[in-house]
C-alpha cells in the first residue's frame, strides 16, 4: 500500500520542485515520515533517491527550454557539494536552535527581497547579453560554498537559498535561476546519496517509486515554469519560503527537530 501511495505523493512534490526550483527534500522527508511511516534516518536517506530523479527531469526540461546555465550550475553545485559534506561533520557541535532561528530570518528576508524585486529585473524581453552578472564564476562558486555550509548544517532548505543566491550573483531572471537550481540540487543530491549508498538508511524500492512519481511531477512543473509569468514565480517562491519559515519557527518554539 505504501508503495502505491508513494507515486501520487511524488508527483505533487516533483511539481513543486520543477516549478519553483526548491522544496524537494523539504517536502519529501516529511511525506516519507508522516505518510509512509519511515524513521527520520530512513526518510533523509531515501529522499535523496527521489530528489535525484526529480532533479534529473527538471534539468532536462529546463535545459531544453534554455533556462539552465550549466557553467554557473556546475560551479555553484560543485562548491556546495564539497562544503556541505564538510559542514555536515560540524553540525553536531553547533546549537541547532540558533542555526534554525537564523535560517528562519534568512528565509523571511529572502521572501521580502523577492517581493520587492524590481519588475525590470524580470523582463524576459531583454536580450540575455544585456544582463550584466553581479559576479564571475569565482563569485558564484564562493556563493555555492556558502550555501553548501548552511545546507550541511541545517540539512534542508538548499533550494530556497540557491535560487536567491543565483539571482544576486548572476543577475539572471527568475526562471533561469529556477532552472539552474535544478542542476545544483542534482549535484548536491548525488553527493549526499554517494555517502549513504552503502548504509542501511536508504529504502531503494520506495525511493525509486517516489522518484518515479516525482519525475512526472517535475516534468509538469518545469513546463509550467516556462509559461508562468516571472512575477507569479517570484511570488510563489516567496510564499513557500514564508510557509517553510513558519514551520521551522514552530519547530524551534515547540522543541521539535527538523526532518533531514
Amino acid at each position: 500500500m505504501d508503495l502505491l501511495v508513494a507515486v501520487p505523493i511524488g508527483v505533487l512534490v516533483g511539481a513543486v520542485l520543477g516549478l519553483l526550483g526548491a522544496g524537494g527534500s523539504l517536502l519529501t522527508v516529511p511525506a516519507l515520515i508522516f505518510l509512509l511511516g519511515l524513521s527520520t534516518g530512513e526518510a533523509t536517506g531515501t529522499s535523496l533517491v527521489a530528489v535525484t530523479m526529480m532533479a534529473v527531469a527538471g534539468v532536462v526540461v529546463h535545459r531544453r527550454a534554455g533556462r539552465c546555465a550549466c557553467k554557473e550550475g556546475f560551479a555553484f553545485g560543485g562548491a556546495a557539494a564539497v562544503t556541505a559534506a564538510a559542514a555536515g561533520w560540524a553540525a553536531s557541535a553547533l546549537p541547532e536552535r540558533i542555526l534554525t532561528g537564523a535560517f528562519v530570518v534568512l528565509l523571511v528576508g529572502t521572501a521580502v527581497w523577492l517581493l520587492q524585486r524590481s519588475p525590470e529585473a524580470e523582463d524576459d524581453s531583454r536580450d540575455p547579453g544585456d544582463r550584466q552578472a553581479s559576479g564571475g564564476i569565482l563569485v558564484t562558486g564562493a556563493a555555492g560554498g556558502g550555501i553548501g555550509i548552511l545546507t550541511g548544517l541545517l540539512g534542508v532548505g538548499g533550494g530556497f537559498l540557491i535560487v536567491p543566491a543565483l539571482l544576486v550573483t548572476r543577475n539572471i531572471r527568475m526562471s533561469m535561476a529556477v532552472g539552474t537550481s535544478q542542476l545544483v540540487v542534482l549535484i548536491s543530491a548525488l553527493a549526499g546519496l554517494a555517502g549513504r549508498a552503502t548504509g542501511d538508511t536508504v529504502q531503494w524500492s520506495l525511493g525509486l517509486l517516489f522518484g518515479l512519481g516525482g519525475l512526472v511531477g517535475a516534468t509538469i512543473g518545469s513546463r509550467l515554469a516556462d509559461r508562468a509569468p516571472e512575477g507569479a514565480l517570484r511570488n510563489g517562491f516567496a510564499a513557500v519560503a514564508v510557509a517553510v519559515a513558519g514551520l521551522m519557527a514552530w519547530q524551534v518554539v515547540s522543541g521539535g527537530s527538523l526532518a533531514g
